[in-house]
């Protein structure tokens, strides 16, 4: 993929599969583990 619009039309193909775009059932799971994330203290880094 080397454009933008090539990631789109990917992620579009994508959805014909049923792959559902979006936060929504990653969020349910960490809620229905009473969201073990929040449970320890981290630094998040990142550089380019």
């Amino acid at each position: 993929m080397k454009t933008y619009e090539d990631v789109l039309n990917w992620l579009n193909y994508l959805c014909t599969f049923g792959i559902k775009e979006g936060l929504e059932r990653i969020t349910q799971l960490a809620d229905a583990l009473d969201n073990p994330q929040n449970s320890y203290r981290t630094i998040h880094v990142a550089a380019l």
